[in-house]
């Protein structure tokens, strides 16, 4: 018994750097169907630790001993259900002889790897479990000397590394046990033991289609982010989780891009990827716009493992949010800028009649909630609508011929909508700038669309 259980042990050290096994990441998985790859067979050997028995007080019955046993069982996602037979032979303590148990027990235990825990470390494995059913016990000068059936319970813990194959999982573990029998310990008795062992999965399943890794992004508000500090949705969440990714990405980068796909705002970092609040700051320092769509891209390199899995380098994922009319504060409780540059017209004109219904519609909400918030402020309150071009020769000519009158149409044609939601004529002033003040310089032909713009300014 003792070359056996030497040898067993000899192996499973050894094997245990190479194997591995499945778990499935989720409590309890949905939609497993029934397949033979997932049966598997078991053997193990243990050495006993000293037994005790309760019988009015305890008693250690015996020193140490060793057993060995076998079963089979079937892996539901990571949960292992099996049926072990076991025979355990263990020295007296105080007189010659053994103490012999049969073990005939059902078990039931759970795989546990970074795919249920992320703390967990990849190359580790744990399998917590318990088990019931009969012990038959026979103690010397007990029951004359025969066989005994009495009730089992047991909690077991196993430890194996992880980096191979899903066939193969040797482990090393730690059981302990209670009997209940009344001819044979007069009562409860209890033994640990030192496990080691191994389940082998001997079926080859078909090979599995490996379903693609993808990011899902939530994001809070999705529409109407203000960040101009006056308490309401001031911040926006960024939550981010992944699908049929294993174990902690290597990197993850998330990234702010305006209409042009210019990165305004990034975060990056390493390991499991985080929730992120922003406040609006961007890395030039320019305000975000008012009523503008803006895409966020979330990128994760997979670990190394993984890339290999799923041969694949990269996992990227774009969403978008608006952000609503951001009232900028110049003078505090006194003025306020707004900045828009999603007014839609009909080209080198002031009018509408072009439009697309997606283009109308962004006006008509852009500017009902403009008139609404400045409302709010009161009732008598100015605004001067300025209306922006770019100068694209950049020359005075084309400013004064063309972009200061077209834009001082453009700004009389919101100021008449801003008449028709409400607002006071006689609280309304519209200018035309032209290519005054500009955003981007002439030279950053990128950023030229930031010119094309109305600003509102806002005076209590």
């Amino acid at each position: 018994m003792k070359k056996v259980l030497s040898l067993l042990l000899g192996f499973v050290l050894t094997c245990s750097y190479v194997c591995a096994e499945p778990d499935s990441g989720v409590f309890w998985p949905s939609g497993e169907s029934a397949d033979s790859s997932n049966l598997y067979l078991e053997v193990f050997g243990s050495g006993i630790l000293p037994a005790y028995k309760y019988h009015n007080e305890k008693t250690k019955l015996t020193t140490v001993g060793g057993g060995i046993n076998f079963g089979f069982g079937y892996n539901y996602g990571g949960w292992l259900f099996g049926l072990n037979y076991g025979f355990n032979d263990a020295d007296l303590k105080d007189k010659d002889g053994s103490l012999n148990m049969h073990e005939l027990f059902f078990n039931c235990r759970r795989v546990l790897t970074d795919e249920s825990i992320s703390f967990f470390p990849e190359w580790l494995e744990l399998v917590p479990g318990f088990g019931f059913g009969a012990n038959i016990g026979k103690l010397p000068g007990v029951n004359e000397d025969k066989y005994s059936a009495g009730l089992l319970a047991k909690l077991s813990l196993e430890l194996a590394l992880r980096p191979g194959t899903e066939r193969f999982a040797p482990y090393i573990g730690a059981d302990y046990n209670f009997v209940y029998s009344k001819k044979t310990y007069d009562g409860l008795a209890s033994y640990p033991r030192i496990t080691f062992g191994y389940r082998l999965y001997p079926v080859e399943g078909k090979a599995k289609e490996i379903p693609a890794p993808s990011i899902s992004s939530s994001i809070l508000p999705a529409v109407g982010f203000t960040p101009d500090g006056d308490g309401v949705n001031d911040i926006l969440t960024i939550k981010n989780t992944t699908s049929n990714l294993k174990g902690k990405p290597e990197s993850w980068t998330v990234e702010v891009m305006d209409q042009k796909n210019e990165v305004v705002k990034s975060w990056s970092g390493a390991g499991k990827l985080n929730d992120i609040e922003w406040d609006g700051t961007t890395i030039s320092g320019e305000p975000l716009f008012s009523s503008e769509t803006y895409s966020i891209k979330t990128s994760i390199v997979p670990s190394e493992k993984e890339r290999l899995r799923l041969n694949q380098d990269l996992v990227t994922e774009t969403s978008s949010f608006k952000t609503g009319v951001l009232m900028e504060e110049i003078i505090p409780q006194k003025q306020w800028k707004i900045v828009v540059n999603t007014i839609y017209f009909d080209a080198n004109a002031a009018s509408f009649n072009k439009l697309t219904d997606i283009q109308s519609l962004a006006n008509k909400e852009t500017l009902d909630t403009i008139a609404k918030q400045v409302l709010e402020l009161s009732t008598d309150i100015h605004i001067e609508v300025q209306g922006y071009a770019n100068n694209v020769s950049n020359t005075e000519e084309e400013n004064i011929n063309e972009l200061i009158p077209l834009s001082q149409d453009r700004a009389d044609a919101i100021k008449a909508e801003l008449i028709k939601r409400g607002l006071k004529e006689e609280n309304l002033t519209a200018i035309g700038k032209g290519g005054e003040n500009p955003l981007a310089k002439w030279e950053d032909k990128d950023h030229w669309w930031k010119n094309r713009r109305v600003e509102f300014v806002v005076t209590r």
